[in-house]
């Protein structure tokens, strides 16, 4: 057993040391029932983290279930609950893992209060929404975040070359490829795995390209993020990326409230990770801003007689003003 465990965090890179910090968080050694949220945008690699937790403790329970895409089952999964319900009743140990969750019904169907769990089980739960893991009760929330800057590199290196670090000959490329995934392990994968084998002229072509927009399957992922918002959320998410990036998030309150928008607004982006604080001023991640740029750019261009709702990129602005079409302009950020 221990060396199948061994052998199933050997391909992972960077997790060690998140294992550490989830383990610390279950507290297993406690006669107590425990609940534990892993949280972060798409891509970040929670479920994969999850999936090497599970590998590496279930051992330590009578039983141990790993329930994929929570949210997507569709239908009720009348024999999982009652399965779960069975093994709750027989007052053993368990270790449930419960991924992609998006709203505490789903825990409640499936497991039911957690008062009958018996003492020592386990639960951890995965979700891109933070409100969702408050709602489900957990005991702490570990945020996911990328990669270091070494490890990032030898995830790509392992997809890219299958060996640990670049040739000689592409180590500039390499090293600039990962700047731009900025640690999220999906984009190195994604990055890594298109590359292997090809011509140093596909490199520079793969580079000039991301520096220009998101490759499709990286803007699929994050993208998942931003469609689970409602419409008035999604304004003001595109509204942030394209112009508050960096501002107060007083200031950016005020601007909300004059357009009629709910302020909560800005604490639901929080939850779904799109945005985030550092000294009260808000805070986009590169490629969720180049996401809402993208996102922007398509659903508001031609949205009213050809003309944009709002314009922050100076292409799009000398587009319109070149038609020499009438206007209405209703503010202006300088």
């Amino acid at each position: 057993m221990p060396s199948n465990r061994t052998e199933y965090l050997d391909h992972l890179v960077g997790v060690e040391r998140q294992i550490e910090e989830i383990e610390s968080l279950l507290s297993l050694r406690l006669n107590t029932v425990c609940i534990v949220g892993i949280w972060g945008t798409g891509g970040i690699g929670k479920t994969t983290l999850a999936s090497a937790v599970y590998h590496k403790i279930s051992y330590q329970f009578e039983d141990s279930y790993f329930i994929t895409n929570v949210r997507d089952c569709g239908k009720p999964n009348w024999f999982q609950r009652n399965k779960f319900s069975t093994e709750i009743l027989c007052h053993k140990k368990l270790l449930f893992v419960l991924d992609d969750v998006s709203t505490h019904t789903e825990i409640d169907f499936l497991i039911g209060s957690y008062d009958s769990l018996n003492l020592g089980s386990r639960i951890i739960i995965i979700s891109r929404d933070r409100h969702v893991l408050y709602n489900c009760r957990a005991n702490y929330i570990y945020k996911v975040n990328g990669l270091f800057d070494e490890e990032a590199r030898k995830l790509f290196s392992l997809c890219a070359f299958k060996r640990n670090h670049p040739t000689e000959d592409y180590m500039e490329l390499s090293y600039m490829l990962v700047r731009h995934a900025k640690g999220i392990p999906l984009v190195l994968k994604v990055l890594g795995v298109s590359l292997y084998g090809k011509r140093r002229r596909e490199w520079e072509s793969a580079l000039s390209q991301l520096r220009r927009g998101l490759n499709r399957d990286i803007y699929d992922v994050l993208k998942i993020s931003y469609d689970g918002l409602d419409d008035e959320e999604k304004k003001i998410f595109l509204d942030i990326v394209c112009f508050f990036v960096g501002e107060h998030k007083d200031y950016v309150e005020i601007f909300l409230n004059s357009k009629g928008f709910s302020t909560t607004g800005i604490n639901v982006l929080m939850d779904k990770s799109l945005i985030s604080l550092s000294n009260n001023k808000i805070v986009v991640h590169d490629l969720i801003q180049e996401l809402g740029w993208d996102i922007a750019h398509q659903e508001y261009f031609n949205r009213v007689a050809g003309k944009p709702s709002f314009w922050w990129h100076h292409k799009d602005i000398g587009f319109v003003l070149g038609k020499n079409v009438r206007v209405r302009i209703l503010i202006i950020f300088i």
